[in-house]
């Protein structure tokens, strides 16, 4: 079996690192918008999609994400069966960070 098929050993969640949880605004050719980065399974780490452009035409396109300083209610975000995790480990919740496991571009990357 090849080790990417291989699950790993979950951690208690006191021993779990921190979590991402944050709300980031993506800005393409000048248009913003905003999404959260936790949703109510995020009570472990975990990759999770975040589109920025759709659609776009075949030309040069800015792009920027950047985390904004709104703290999101983390609590109030978990599924009600969750709630219980952040209750026991409110640590685990603190970190106002995003990290982007991999980034797929279609085109090529210009200065």
């Amino acid at each position: 079996m090849p080790n990417w098929c291989i699950p790993r050993k979950r951690h208690p969640a006191s021993q779990s690192p921190p979590l991402d949880g944050c709300e980031v605004e993506i800005t393409v050719d000048g248009k913003v918008t905003t999404k959260k980065r936790m949703d109510g399974y995020c009570t472990y780490q975990r990759l999770s999609r975040l589109g920025v452009g759709y659609n776009l035409s075949d030309t040069v396109h800015e792009v920027s994400i950047r985390v904004l300083d709104t703290q999101l209610d983390k609590r109030e975000i978990l599924f009600e069966r969750n709630r219980d995790d952040f209750d026991k480990h409110p640590e685990k919740y603190t970190p106002h960070v995003w990290h982007a496991g991999a980034i797929f571009i279609v085109g090529e990357m210009i200065d």
